[in-house]
């Protein structure tokens, strides 16, 4: 809605009656408009009746244009039969032709023509007579072309001395044409077609030839012959063979026209339609809708002035009450009652609302004195600057935190002198980002004030609100609170922190040195008492029943079971706790330095098979070492009995990273246990058949996050197991090497 027609409807004020007047008319505008296109609708489809209906004239006309020019082609065909013309005997042709040319009254000679387009017989000329070419070369030359009847355009005949138009026949002896039959037919022959078509006495009816000329026209048709069609009419015919549109005619009168042309002879019919017969029934239908529509509106007008006057006397009462209810006076309880519902219902409303403001003030009242004493208790100031005219109002807590008397002046520049000079520089960029339109206004800061009278250090913590209009902020309203005692309680919490960290540190480390040492102690009696088992089994076998062998070899296998998972322990307690360098390791050579340097994982006893080539990625040597040899231990290790281990190794890159992944035909592990295998101890088939210590692959996850990777499994009972370990690519790393922390 364009800005100054919406000002007139909703800024400007005006009486009820102006308003009740302007919405009948508005309310009256899209019934007319609806109206209107009734009536448009309603127009259009009678003329696209009539249009049709003009159209199906049209086309009836040609057809009939096209009959009367086939029905001179059949006697000018039976002529091109004589047996005269096959010996050359034109003389006796002559004779017949003549024949011929009494029973067409309409035609005006009839011509002979050798194909090279001199004519040889002329009934209009004494037989020998020396001929020229012929006059009309279009249809000559279509004949010769296509050795088919044509019909050709109007001429002014010199001979005749008047305009007529040709038919053309070919003649033909065993297929080769010998000659061109031709007749001259009078225009007028075409002029009595157009009368059965009945057409009304003010509409125009042509027939055009190829070249768009008059061949016939129902107005003066001696004289229009042989003129061109209006150029509106021509570029109809150019455009399409057949169609309807609006124009002129030759002397410029404005006409609806429908028109077709015959693919037979090339000739067009047209009609042409007085304009303001084709438009009356529009016209006609607006002017009894602006008629009705003026009475209506009037009508309508009248009934809103009248309802009008009966309102504005009830509303003004209402405007009287509304005033004594804002001024807080006292509301009169006796009213008269109103003639109008709504009135009565606003009368009522008014009273309610009466009441209801003197319990919303005194509740106010309660509200700001409780605001009051919570602002008090905290020890919250309020504070509100105007950026624009750079006024600022403190009330006297905010003095307070800036070290100021109550009551004391103040401005930005106080404001500013008062900031440590520490935080000075961060708290402005604060309050810049917060002036922002494209911020959100708000702002929380806390920083040092400096006393200004005092002089003693204070920590603040300063939020608000800015307000903008049009793009500028226009006010920034907030809270001050002093939290120098909360500071100081976390400087000293913080230092609490910092002093039972570096214990903890402490004693972690002697704990680790501790477990070191143990592990380390551990293992010499451990390997001592394997060994005596061992030793006792080796040399006193024969002495010993099958008990004590039991016996010893269980004493052995336990020392070596627990021998390994100490030093399990050890390798877990490493890779957690030491620092790395990470490089570009080539996979494929890894792998296969771990083939060759373990016999269990070679032919036959297990099949590791390489889907080559495999990415390099960035980890640590040794740490991915021992975590292939984790996952091609646990592959061949959980295997069905009888079933040779197959594991195939393979690596994709996805999203940037590589992943590598162990396909294996082991015995599968449920879903509900993928995790608790990555734990420490989370073993999930029994020790005493498959081994192991239930480290191994929690080994393998440290390792892995210690390189910056991941590790994870997708495996089904039954089904086989692919574990996966995720590492950074080759082209992830931006220095040869770097080095990853204790974490």
């Amino acid at each position: 809605m364009p800005a100054t027609l919406s000002h007139f409807i909703f800024a400007q004020p005006r009486s009820l009656r102006s308003n009740l007047l302007f919405l009948v008319v508005i309310a009256f505008i899209p019934i007319l408009a609806f109206a209107i296109v009734m009536v448009i609708l309603s127009a259009r489809n009678e003329r696209e009746v009539f249009e049709r209906g003009a159209t199906e004239r049209t086309r009836a006309l040609i057809t009939a244009v096209d009959a009367e020019l086939k029905s001179f082609i059949t006697p000018l065909e039976a002529l091109a039969t004589s047996r005269h013309l096959d010996v050359g005997d034109l003389g006796r042709f002559y004779e017949d032709a003549v024949r011929v040319l009494k029973s067409q009254p309409v035609w005006r000679t009839i011509i002979l023509s050798l194909p090279s387009g001199v004519s040889v017989l002329n009934l209009l000329r004494p037989l020998g007579t020396e001929l020229g070419a012929v006059v009309e070369k279009r249809s000559f030359n279509q004949v010769l072309k296509t050795l088919k009847p044509a019909v050709g355009d109007i001429l002014f005949g010199p001979l005749t001395q008047s305009y007529d138009f040709v038919i053309r026949v070919p003649v033909l002896r065993e297929g080769k044409l010998t000659y061109v039959l031709s007749a001259v037919i009078a225009t007028k022959s075409i002029d009595g077609l157009i009368s059965p078509q009945q057409l009304p006495p003010d509409w125009i009816g042509v027939v055009l030839d190829t070249r768009n000329r008059f061949v016939t026209r129902t107005i003066q048709p001696e004289r229009n012959a042989g003129q061109l069609a209006s150029e509106s009419l021509r570029a109809a015919l150019r455009r399409s063979p057949e169609g309807w549109f609006r124009g002129t005619t030759v002397e410029g009168w404005p006409v609806y026209t429908p028109y077709s042309r015959s693919s037979f002879s090339g000739w067009s019919v047209a009609m042409g339609i007085p304009a303001d017969v084709v438009d009356a029934t529009l016209r006609r239908s607006l002017l009894y809708l602006v008629f009705l529509g003026s009475g209506l509106l009037a009508l309508s007008l009248l009934t809103a002035w009248i309802l009008s006057s009966r309102t504005a006397g009830s509303i003004e009462s209402l405007a009287l009450m509304a005033r004594t209810v804002g001024s807080g006076q006292h509301f009169p309880s006796e009213t008269t009652q109103a003639r109008i519902t709504e009135v009565q219902v606003v009368r009522d409303a008014l009273l309610s609302a009466h009441e209801l403001l003197k319990r919303n003030s005194a509740e106010k009242e309660r509200i700001a004195s409780r605001l009051q004493l919570a602002l008090q208790a905290g020890n919250i100031g309020v504070h509100e600057w105007n950026p624009q005219t750079k006024q600022l109002i403190w009330d006297d807590r905010v003095r307070a935190h800036w070290g100021l008397s109550p009551g004391a002046p103040v401005d930005f520049a106080v404001f500013l002198r008062g900031l440590h000079p520490g935080d000075r520089p961060r708290l402005k960029a604060t309050l810049k980002r917060a002036l922002d339109p494209a911020s959100d206004g708000q702002y929380s800061a806390e920083f040092r004030v400096i006393g200004a009278e005092d002089q003693v250090q204070r920590w603040i913590e300063a939020r608000g609100q800015v307000v903008f209009e049009n793009g500028k902020a226009v006010r920034l309203t907030g809270t001050t609170i002093d939290i120098s005692e909360r500071r100081a309680f976390q400087s000293e919490l913080e230092r609490l922190v910092q002093e039972r960290t570096a214990q903890l540190q402490e004693t972690v480390g002697e704990l680790e040195a501790f477990s070191y040492s143990v592990s380390h102690d551990m293992r010499a009696p451990l390997r001592a008492m394997e060994g005596y088992a061992k030793a006792l089994l080796q040399d006193y076998r024969d002495r010993l029943d099958a008990e004590g062998k039991h016996w010893l070899a269980r004493i052995a296998q336990s020392a070596q079971r627990l021998d390994l998972l100490v030093r399990d322990v050890l390798a877990y307690s490493k890779v957690a706790k030491s620092e790395i360098e990470l490089t570009l390791v080539d996979l494929e050579k890894l792998i296969d330095d771990i083939i060759a340097a373990n016999p269990e994982f070679q032919p036959p006893q297990v099949q590791i098979r390489m889907v080559k080539p495999l990415d390099r990625v960035i980890g640590h040597e040794a740490y991915l070492t021992q975590c292939v040899t984790n996952i091609l231990a646990n592959a061949i290790r959980f295997v069905a009995d009888e079933t040779t281990p197959v594991v195939t190794i393979r690596s994709e890159r996805l999203d940037g990273k590589v992943r590598v992944g162990f396909q294996d035909n082991g015995i599968g592990i449920d879903r509900a246990h993928h995790e608790r295998i990555f734990q420490i101890f989370g073993q999930v088939y029994p020790q005493d058949k498959y081994g192991g210590t239930g480290i191994g692959l929690a080994i393998v996850r440290k390792a892995m996050q210690r390189m910056n990777g991941d590790v994870g499994i997708e495996s089904e009972l039954g089904r086989g197991s692919r574990f996966w370990l995720i590492f950074n690519g080759e082209k992830d790393v931006a220095e040869p090497s770097h080095t990853v922390g204790r974490r």
